[in-house]
C-alpha cells in the first residue's frame, strides 16, 4: 500500500522541476549565444583595427605629411592628410562591417564591400572610430579640447589604453537589442560590445636588414685648439683651447636652410647641460710673427670630436685619432698673422683672402659627391677626380718699385699657385690683385696657398729709371725682380676620410651676420692687437633624418659600411643577404647591458663568442624579444656585387642565379616624389632597411677581423632612388628622374619613416615622432 501511495510522485516532481530546467536551458543557450555574438563582435573590432594598421602602413607619409627634403613643401598638406585619415578609417569600417561604411566613401566612389558580416544582425549594429563611447555617430570625439581626432590626429594626452598618447585608430562595435532565443523565458540581453585599437609605436627590434651600416654624426663633445704651427709644428701646447656645445635651434635656422648640419659655439659657462653661445668671444693670445723663419705666422686650428661621453677629449690627439667613436683633425683651418712693421724696399704680401670654395667657406670646405658649381672633374679620360675651385685676392705692397714713372701694369705679375691675378687698376701695381677668369684648384686635404711676385720693366722708349739706373731689355736689366714662391695661406678640402663629421671650421672676428657665422678671420696684422677677440664656430654634418638625400658609398675602402648580419650567409654570399634580408632580429644598444657592451673596454662582444661558435648558441635563441644589440663587420664589397645586390633587394632582378643577378630589368621604378604623393606605401619594394651605427664605430674596420663587431645606434628605412653599377647591365634601370646616376658602388636615396606591420615588440611609452630616424610599428591593443 505504501508503494501504491507514491505512484505518480515522479510526474509531480517533473512537473515542478520542468520550468526550472527550461529556465536553465534558456540561460545556457542565451549566454552561449551572447558569447558567440561577443566573439564575433570582437572579431569585427580586431579586424577593423588590423585593417587600419595596414592602411597606416600604406598612407603614413600623407598622414603625417611634413617632409623637409629640399624642393618639397615643408608645410603639412591638409588635403592629403584628410584623404589619408579617411582611407585609414574606412579600412577599419569596412572590416568591422560598419552598416554606415558607404556614408564615409568619397563622392562618386563605390560603397565599400563589407567583411565579417556573419552572426550579428547588421541593422542592430553600431561602429564608431576614435570615440570615448559606443554611441553611434560620435566618431573622432576622443581628441583634446574638441579637436577632430581622426586617425592622423596626434593625441597629446593618453587614456587608460594608451597612456602615452600618440596616433591610433580605436574601433568600438556595439550590437543593440540582442534577442533572447526563448523569448520571455530568456535573458534580457539588450547590449553587446567589443573594442580594439591599433596604435603606432617605435619598434624595439627589427629584422630583414640589408648588410649595410650607416654612421650617424651624433656628437656629444667637441673642442677647438689653436696652435702656433711655426714654432710648435707638433701641436703640443695650444695657445687657446675652446670647449664647444651645440647652439640653440633658433641660432641654426639659416645654416640648416642652406643645407648645413648642426652649429656648435663656445660653451656657455655654468649652463647645465652645456649650451653653445654664438655671441660669446674668446681671446686668442698671439705669438709674434717675427723669428718664425717665413713671411707669416700660421695659427692652425685643431678639431676634436667624440660620439661617446665616456671618452676623454683632452687626451693626446694621436690617441684620439685611432680611437673608435672619436676623431682629432689638425690643420683644418688657419689664421694668417703677418708683420705690419716698417715698410721694406722689397715687395711684400699683405692680406691674402681666399674666395669661393665648397660650400660655405673657402678655407675649409667639403668635397661634394658629384661635380657642381664649386667642384670640377679633372683628369685623363676615364674615371675623374673632383677638385674644388678657389679664387683669391692679394694685397701687395711693391715698395719703391711702385713708381708713377714705372707703373706699367704689364710689367708686374702676381701669381697664386701659379695662376696670374689681375691688377687693381692701370698704372697702380700696389693694391689688391684679384682672381678673374681661371681659378686655382685644390685636392682633398690640406692645400698650401702660395704667392709669387715678379717685376720686369723693359721700357726703353722713353727710358724708365729705377734707383738711378736705366731699365734695359736683357738679362742685366736693373728694373727686375724675380720673387720666390712663398707659402701665404692654406685651404682645406674635407672628405669623410680626412674630416669625418666636420663640415665647417670658422674663426670669425665678429658674431653672426644674417643668421650665419661672421666672415672668416683670415688675416691679422702683428702688433695691432696682442690678444684679439675671436668667435669660433664648428659645423657638424647633419645627423640622419627623414627626407635627407644621402649617398651611401658601400665600396669605399676607407669607410667600409658592409656588415655580416646573418650567420647563414658566409663571406662571398652577400647577394643572399640583399635578396632575403638578414633574418636575425636586432635592437638598439643601450650601452648599459653587460651582455652587449663592455664598459671597461668600450667594445661589443667578439663575433666568435656571441654569434657563431659559442656554447650558448645565441643565434639559435635569437627572436624579436631576444634581439642582438651588436652586429659583425665584413669586408667591403665591389661595385658589381653592390649593384646586383640592390637590384634584387628592390625586386628589379629578373634572373636570380645562385649568388648573383643574371639580368636587371625595370620592374619597380624609383620616383620618390610620386611615392610621397601616393601616401608613402611602406610595402614599396624600393624601401630597404639599414643599420645605423654610432659615429666612427667602424673606424679602421676592414671586416677581416673575425672578432670585430659594432654597436647598433638605431635602424632606419631608406628609399632607394638610384644605384650605380660598373656597366649599364647592373646599374639602376629606372632611377628616380631627379638624381643623376651615381658612380659605381654608390647608392642614392632618402631616409623615410615607414610603418612596420610584421609584428614585434614596441615601446608603448613613446610616441613615434614624425621625422625622426626610426621604424614605426602598428600594434594591436585591447
Amino acid at each position: 500500500r505504501d508503494l501504491r501511495a507514491q505512484r505518480g510522485g515522479i510526474l509531480v516532481l517533473s512537473a515542478l522541476l520542468f520550468p526550472v530546467f527550461l529556465l536553465l536551458v534558456a540561460l545556457v543557450v542565451d549566454v552561449g549565444n551572447w558569447y558567440t555574438h561577443k566573439r564575433q563582435l570582437q572579431i569585427r573590432a580586431d579586424a577593423g583595427a588590423l585593417a587600419a594598421g595596414v592602411s597606416y602602413a600604406q598612407n603614413w607619409a600623407s598622414c603625417v605629411k611634413s617632409d623637409l627634403s629640399p624642393g618639397y613643401d615643408p608645410i603639412a598638406d591638409p588635403i592629403a592628410k584628410a584623404a589619408a585619415a579617411n582611407a585609414i578609417a574606412n579600412a577599419a569600417r569596412q572590416y568591422a562591417a560598419d552598416p554606415e561604411a558607404s556614408d564615409y566613401q568619397p563622392p562618386g566612389s563605390m560603397p565599400a564591400s563589407l567583411f565579417n558580416t556573419e552572426i550579428a544582425k547588421q541593422a542592430n549594429l553600431d561602429v564608431v572610430v576614435n570615440s570615448p563611447s559606443y554611441t553611434d555617430d560620435t566618431d573622432y570625439t576622443d581628441g583634446t579640447a574638441g579637436q577632430l581626432a581622426d586617425p592622423c590626429y596626434l593625441h597629446t594626452t593618453g587614456d587608460e589604453v594608451s597612456p602615452a598618447g600618440g596616433h591610433w585608430v580605436d574601433v568600438k562595435v556595439k550590437e543593440r537589442d540582442l534577442p533572447s532565443l526563448f523569448g520571455s523565458f530568456g535573458l534580457p540581453l539588450s547590449r553587446n560590445t567589443a573594442r580594439a585599437r591599433v596604435e603606432i609605436r617605435p619598434a624595439v627590434s627589427v629584422n630583414n636588414f640589408l648588410p649595410v651600416g650607416v654612421p650617424d654624426a651624433v656628437i656629444v663633445k667637441a673642442q677647438l685648439r689653436y696652435f702656433d704651427e711655426c714654432r710648435d709644428p707638433g701641436r703640443l701646447t695650444p695657445i687657446q683651447t675652446v670647449d664647444l656645445a651645440p647652439l640653440p635651434d633658433s641660432d641654426q635656422v639659416a645654416y640648416q636652410s642652406a643645407g648645413g648640419g648642426a652649429l656648435w659655439g663656445p660653451q656657455t659657462p655654468g649652463s647645465v647641460p652645456a649650451v653653445g653661445d654664438r655671441s660669446r668671444s674668446v681671446s686668442l693670445p698671439l705669438p709674434p710673427s717675427a723669428g718664425c723663419g717665413q713671411p707669416y705666422l700660421p695659427v692652425g686650428v685643431q678639431v676634436r670630436l667624440t660620439s661617446r661621453a665616456q671618452i676623454d677629449i683632452n687626451q693626446d690627439c694621436a690617441t684620439l685619432a685611432t680611437l673608435k667613436f672619436a676623431d682629432c683633425f689638425s690643420r683644418l683651418s688657419q689664421i694668417r698673422v703677418w708683420n705690419g712693421g716698417d715698410p721694406e724696399l722689397k715687395p711684400r704680401v699683405k692680406n691674402v683672402v681666399l674666395t669661393g670654395g665648397c660650400p660655405f667657406d673657402p678655407y675649409f670646405g667639403r668635397l661634394p659627391e658629384t661635380a657642381s658649381s664649386c667642384a670640377i672633374e679633372t683628369g685623363p679620360p676615364g674615371p675623374k677626380r673632383l677638385q674644388v675651385s678657389y679664387g683669391a685676392t692679394v694685397d701687395v705692397d711693391w715698395g719703391t718699385r711702385d713708381d708713377a714713372a714705372l707703373a706699367v701694369a704689364a710689367n708686374f705679375w702676381v701669381k697664386v699657385n701659379g695662376v696670374r691675378l689681375d691688377p687693381p687698376a692701370a698704372n697702380q701695381p700696389s693694391g689688391v690683385w684679384t682672381t678673374l677668369g681661371t681659378p686655382f684648384r685644390a685636392d682633398p686635404g690640406s692645400n698650401d696657398v702660395t704667392v709669387e711676385l715678379d717685376w720686369d720693366d723693359t721700357t726703353t722708349s722713353p727710358p724708365h729709371f729705377w734707383g738711378g739706373l736705366e731699365c734695359k731689355n736683357g738679362s742685366q736689366n736693373p728694373c727686375r725682380y724675380d720673387g720666390p714662391v712663398e707659402d701665404v695661406h692654406r685651404a682645406f678640402v674635407g672628405t669623410r676620410t680626412n674630416a669625418g663629421a666636420v663640415e665647417l671650421v670658422r674663426t670669425s672676428g665678429s658674431t653672426f651676420l644674417a643668421g650665419l657665422p661672421g666672415q672668416p678671420l683670415d688675416n691679422i696684422i702683428d702688433g695691432t692687437t696682442p690678444s684679439p677677440s675671436i668667435f669660433p664656430t664648428l659645423g657638424i654634418r647633419a645627423v640622419l633624418k627623414v627626407g635627407q638625400l644621402t649617398t651611401l658609398r658601400l665600396d669605399d675602402p676607407q669607410a667600409n659600411q658592409t656588415l655580416r648580419c646573418d650567420p647563414d650567409y658566409a663571406q662571398g654570399q652577400e647577394f643572399k643577404a640583399f635578396e632575403s634580408g638578414c633574418k636575425p632580429w636586432y635592437k638598439a644598444n643601450t650601452f648599459t647591458d653587460p651582455l652587449w657592451w663592455n664598459a671597461t673596454t668600450g667594445t661589443c662582444p667578439t663575433r666568435d663568442k656571441f654569434f657563431f661558435y659559442g656554447t650558448n648558441l645565441l643565434y639559435g635563441t635569437n627572436s624579436s624579444t631576444n634581439a642582438w644589440a651588436c652586429v659583425p663587420t665584413a669586408p667591403g664589397l665591389s661595385p658589381p656585387v653592390i649593384a646586383e645586390g640592390m637590384s634584387v633587394a628592390t625586386k628589379n632582378c629578373a634572373v636570380i642565379q645562385n649568388n648573383s643577378c643574371g639580368l636587371t630589368v625595370c620592374r619597380n621604378p624609383g620616383n620618390y616624389a610620386q611615392w610621397l604623393e601616393n601616401g608613402g606605401d611602406s610595402f614599396d619594394s624600393r624601401i630597404v632597411r639599414v643599420f645605423v651605427i654610432p659615429y666612427q664605430a667602424l673606424k679602421g674596420s676592414t671586416g677581416g677581423d673575425p672578432s670585430e663587431t659594432a654597436p647598433i645606434a638605431t635602424f632606419a628605412a631608406f628609399y632607394v632612388m638610384a644605384w650605380g653599377g660598373n656597366n649599364d647591365k647592373n646599374e639602376d634601370p629606372c632611377k628616380d628622374p631627379t638624381v643623376p646616376m651615381p658612380p659605381p658602388g654608390a647608392v642614392v636615396g632618402r631616409y623615410v619613416q615607414p610603418v612596420d606591420y610584421q609584428g614585434g615588440p614596441v615601446d608603448s611609452t613613446k610616441v613615434c615622432v614624425v621625422g625622426q630616424l626610426a621604424v614605426c610599428r602598428a600594434v594591436l591593443v585591447r
